[in-house]
């Protein structure tokens, strides 16, 4: 067994009890190799691997010792005497367990109280070994309460990590959700302009069968005619018939209209006010 482990021995006790960390490969190794057996071959299996004992040198202090003090037998400081030792409390199913390098087992110091912290049941327990609660004079008081807790680097770390892992998936939802967007604003456009298409079609259709008429309507007694078409009247003399032209368009067959009076002028030749056309029952 390696003299002057019991740091390691500490960290190990607390580690190895703990469910919910990642212990790593030589942890988990250990961890494995050494279930089922005794203390004593635990000790000589945690002293022959090398990555432990690389990193036990590396912060052991050989002269890390406290001597007596000579009036009072309270340890004052370091040089000759007992070496200091490190001592694990660790809350496992419920109850509070002490492990000690220096013991074969653990000892067990029960179960805490409903609705309470395992560290209250801590807090008594060390009251007790160190006579506080008794009030009992000259005992060596003077202990470090150390903790083990989570690397806070690889606590950020981790949640760095899960951060970008979630951005990233926010990331690629927009770039769908826009995906999706613009393939239905597309396809909305394309109707659009297949509507618009159909509706050109439609008014050039309307347009190639809106074919022109030419109105002749026989003039009144008073020489006066009315023209629909264009709202504008024209008087005539000699109750000669008016022949009233609208707007053509010169790409579509002509229409003639008449009225259906009967008229009573000849329509052989040309009217005086030169009317292009002549009658149809020439």
């Amino acid at each position: 067994v390696v003299p002057n482990s019991c740091a390691t021995h500490a960290l190990l006790s607390v580690l190895l009890n703990c469910p919910n960390i990642h212990l790593g490969s030589t942890l988990s190794r250990l961890k494995l190799h050494t279930s089922g057996m005794c203390p004593e071959n635990k000790g000589w299996a945690i002293g022959n691997t090398p990555e432990l004992a690389c990193a036990h040198n590396s912060h052991a202090m050989p002269q890390a010792k406290r001597r007596q003090d000579k009036n009072t037998g309270v340890s004052t400081g370091r040089f000759t005497g007992e070496a200091y030792h490190f001592v694990s409390y660790v809350p496992i199913g419920g109850r509070l367990f002490e492990l000690d390098g220096l013991k074969p087992y653990p000892m067990d110091h029960g179960p805490w109280k409903e609705n309470e912290e395992w560290t209250e049941q801590f807090r008594r327990v060390i009251t007790d070994r160190l006579g506080i609660s008794t009030g009992e004079q000259l005992q060596d008081i003077r202990f470090n309460l150390m903790a083990v807790v989570p690397d806070r680097r690889l606590a950020i770390s981790h949640k760095l990590t899960m951060l970008k892992t979630n951005r990233q998936i926010v990331l690629e939802a927009l770039q769908q959700l826009v995906k999706l967007n613009r393939q239905e604003n597309e396809k909305i456009s394309d109707e659009e302009k297949a509507r618009r298409l159909k509706q050109e079609e439609e008014k050039e259709v309307e347009g190639v069968f809106n074919v022109p008429t030419v109105n002749v309507e026989q003039s009144d007694n008073n020489g006066e005619v009315d023209e629909n078409a264009s709202g504008n009247q024209v008087k005539s003399e000699n109750g000669m018939e008016k022949v009233v032209m609208c707007a053509l368009d010169y790409a579509t067959p002509l229409r003639i209209q008449t009225s259906p009076a009967h008229s009573s002028s000849s329509t052989d030749t040309s009217s005086e006010i030169g009317s292009a056309f002549n009658s149809p029952t020439q």
